[in-house]
């Protein structure tokens, strides 16, 4: 790690460069160990420089022992190597010991000659790319979503935070002009930015350095570092979205419940959202068609949340991550209180998705395509969870109307005893190792989840009461 490398004068506090040769390359560089000042104090710009030194000298190290092995560098000569901007030799001086001035100019003359070599493709390779400072900025942002496996469902937010960058560094700037100090900056002033959360800063910088990425490895140069440019949590991730209580979900059901017979959608989406303890868009991309399952020897009825696709040949759903593909057990209370029926009723009227005959899609631009089920879904939850804190009925807080569902149900079973596989295996989230997410089918298992599910969520039935 760069880290490793770094050391500070107790003079004037600035950090140094410091690493030892390899022993194997002592009588060629003729010294053992590479030392150069960082000119700064502060140790997170110490070690972004000191990465980029330590990648520089990987590649000084690898290319010395590629050169021919018939250069008689002698111990007692003092060699000097200069470096160009990609880490290879530029220059060789050797200063020799009197009287054999003859012999090291001769070896001087095989170095660099050497390093010649080093600079020219072998035939029958791939030819060298372009020069790296060919692409601008704006075509680079073109050509990652050209070819990127960027989601279409993602692509909007994406274009978002490039559009940021652009605004910040120009269109017309090099691509790979924005190098790691300059990342800094750009992170530097996203953070200093009080109109965002820091969990939305988070994501500009990983999304940003996520895309400089995807460019600098297929370039071969060294990844940017976003990790650690993130601002530091002020609380713990279990505070940023409070989950409902027993008592409030009981409200938020009462009030759905006026929904029931003439718009029967809204009652679903609320009570079977909060039952299932999945995202809203999950449940709102289900295909009718081929996601409602019934197993009769086990007597579960179940959705497939997958993303196969449709009948025509195209997918239109997204999930997540790989975790949330999984079968997820309809509770018997939903089925007794009508899901089933209701979802039975959409499918022979020849609607696709759940709730389709009350919100249509929301469909994504040409240029990015993707459809969002949820959109206008999570937009009348909003609406809801405000109108009944406007009445008094619930408390001002974090929750938000769909998702703080998915923390009332992890709550709720974890106080039932439901382990933290089973929870996970439920609600789509990984966990453990490659036993559990290979070789364990849990997530798979409606029969299995079922069990656990029904009597955990014996309160939630309750409020159906």
């Amino acid at each position: 790690m760069a880290a490793n490398f770094l050391q500070r004068s107790r003079h004037d506090s600035v950090f140094y460069f410091r690493r030892r040769v390899p022993a194997d390359l002592f009588c060629v560089i003729g010294k053992r160990q590479i030392y150069k000042s960082l000119d700064t104090c502060i140790r997170r710009e110490a070690i972004i420089r000191a990465r980029v030194l330590a990648t520089q000298t990987d590649r000084i190290f690898a290319s010395l022992r590629t050169m021919p092995k018939t250069i008689p560098f002698r111990l007692d000569y003092t060699l000097e190597l200069r470096f160009d901007q990609n880490g290879l030799p530029q220059a060789v001086t050797i200063d020799a010991e009197p009287g054999e001035h003859e012999a090291a100019q001769k070896a001087l003359e095989t170095a660099v000659a050497g390093l010649a070599a080093l600079r020219q493709p072998d035939r029958g390779r791939t030819p060298p790319m372009p020069r790296l400072n060919a692409l601008t900025l704006a075509d680079g942002i073109e050509e990652y979503f050209k070819k990127a496996d960027v989601k279409p469902a993602t692509r909007a937010s994406y274009r978002t935070k490039l559009a940021y960058l652009v605004e910040q560094v120009g269109g017309g700037t090099p691509l790979f002009d924005i190098d790691q100090f300059r990342f800094v900056k750009l992170a530097e002033t996203i953070i200093a930015d009080n109109t965002r959360h820091d969990k939305t800063k988070g994501d500009y910088i990983t999304i940003i350095g996520g895309f400089l990425n995807w460019h600098r490895i297929r370039n071969g140069l060294p990844q940017l570092t976003a990790a650690t440019l993130k601002p530091k949590r002020a609380t713990p991730s279990a505070l940023d979205r409070a989950a409902f209580t027993l008592d409030q979900l009981r409200t938020i059901f009462r009030h759905a419940a006026r929904f029931r017979a003439d718009e029967p959608h809204k009652y679903w989406a609320t009570v079977a959202t909060a039952f299932l303890g999945c995202r809203i868009e999950e449940l709102a991309q289900v295909n009718l068609g081929s996601d409602l399952k019934h197993d009769l020897e086990a007597g579960v009825w179940y959705l497939d949340f997958l993303e196969t696709p449709d009948a025509d040949g195209v997918v239109r759903k997204s999930l997540k991550r790989h975790s949330s593909w999984r079968h997820a057990p309809i509770h018997s209370a939903l089925v007794q209180h009508g899901f089933v029926e209701y979802l039975t009723k959409q499918r022979d009227a020849g609607y696709g998705r759940p709730f389709e005959n009350g919100w249509n899609p929301h469909i994504g631009n040409a240029r990015d395509g993707g459809i969002k089920w949820s959109h206008k879904i999570t937009k009348w939850g909003g609406g809801i969870l405000q109108e009944l804190r406007d009445a008094g009925s619930l408390p001002e807080g974090t929750q938000t109307y769909f998702h703080s569902m998915r923390h009332t149900f992890a709550n709720t079973l974890a106080a039932a005893g439901v382990t933290e596989e089973y929870r996970s295996a439920l609600q789509g989230q990984a966990f453990g190792g490659m036993n559990s997410q290979t070789y364990a089918k849990l997530r798979h298992d409606h029969k299995v989840l079922s069990k656990a599910l029904e009597p955990a969520l014996a309160a939630y039935a309750a409020l159906l009461a």
